[in-house]
């Protein structure tokens, strides 16, 4: 398992994408958050929900991990795909990850730009996660975030290697709690990367553009292995 296991590259500029991703957690939660509901975890708890949210999802990951050798790349992320669409909140990630382009664009572009997005994070989960070599999940407990998320802290431990620090930015939708995004070493926004790694093909092709781009690299990811 890579030391950045969500990116199909290694972020860099630690001090830029930290700060830009705070800002983003702005925007990603500007539509009104929703209260816990009852079954939202232990007597409503927003803590308890958040943590059973990132349990499933771990376990999920280290299934897959497990059985990674009996799998190919697309068998991978067929299994993973319920999960991951389960955990993260792809529409306000999109949102976020394109800026000004989405309010821009219309419905159905909106639409096919946050389905690319998922479908491209459903691949890099089964490109990166590809086998189980003694690595462990835990989590670390949660604490409140940025405009009004919650913070669940975990690390992967790895033999011989540093553990990996992920902290998982969690918000409410109607679904209950989803991820908005993920911090690497508690400070990297993966949507922030995102938003950079993706401004320049966004500006020259224009939001269509970003969609065909990222379907390719989907594809080019799950036929690779």
């Amino acid at each position: 398992m890579p030391d950045q296991p969500f990116s199909a590259t290694r972020p860099t500029r630690r001090g830029l994408l930290s700060l830009a991703g705070a800002s983003l957690l702005a925007g990603i939660v500007a539509a009104p958050l929703l209260p816990a509901r009852a079954s939202d975890g232990e007597n409503g708890d927003p803590s308890a929900a958040a943590t059973d949210l990132i349990h499933r999802y771990q376990d999920a990951l280290l299934d897959v991990m497990r059985r990674a050798e009996a799998l190919s790349a697309v068998e991978r992320a067929d299994v993973l795909d319920e999960a991951v669409r389960a955990t993260f909140d792809f529409d306000r990630m999109a949102r976020a990850a394109v800026g000004r382009a989405w309010r821009d664009a219309d419905a159905d572009t909106q639409e096919r730009m946050a389905e690319a997005f998922a479908a491209y994070s459903v691949a890099v989960h089964a490109d990166r996660f590809d086998g189980h070599s003694g690595e462990s999940f835990h989590i670390d407990g949660t604490a409140p975030g940025p405009a009004g998320t919650l913070l669940v802290n975990t690390h992967i431990d790895r033999p011989s290697k540093a553990p990996v620090i992920l902290s998982y930015v969690v918000t409410q939708s109607g679904d209950g709690p989803r991820v908005v995004d993920v911090l690497m070493d508690g400070s990297i926004s993966e949507v922030a990367l995102r938003r950079s790694e993706w401004a320049a093909i966004r500006e020259r092709e224009g939001l269509s553009g970003l969609i065909a781009a990222l379907k390719a690299l989907t594809g080019r990811m799950l036929d690779a292995a």
